[in-house]
């Protein structure tokens, strides 16, 4: 599974955990609940969503790091050089 695919699993997973959890305080709103959802709850979705924000930019360098690869030529003893960027 990609890394993207993963994350996009894991955002739609939690966002139905969430909106389940939101639901329950329909019948269940007392200080336990509160307490929950201040130790828990809220922590998850914000540690989450900065998880997706730090997936993509990995998923962006990944991607830059393939394309950079797929463009190397053989060189003098087995050394690569990148037609990409200029080495002398």
């Amino acid at each position: 599974m990609s890394l993207e695919a993963s994350m996009q699993q894991i955002y739609v997973s939690s966002q139905k955990l969430l909106t389940r959890w939101e639901i329950l305080r329909e019948t269940w709103n007392d200080p336990l609940y509160a307490s929950i959802d201040a130790k828990f709850m809220i922590p998850l979705d914000r540690e989450i969503r900065s998880a997706i924000v730090v997936a993509e930019r990995m998923h962006e360098i990944l991607c830059e790091a393939i394309e950079e690869l797929a463009t190397h030529d053989d060189a003098p003893y087995g050394e690569k050089r990148s037609r990409k960027a200029s080495i002398e």
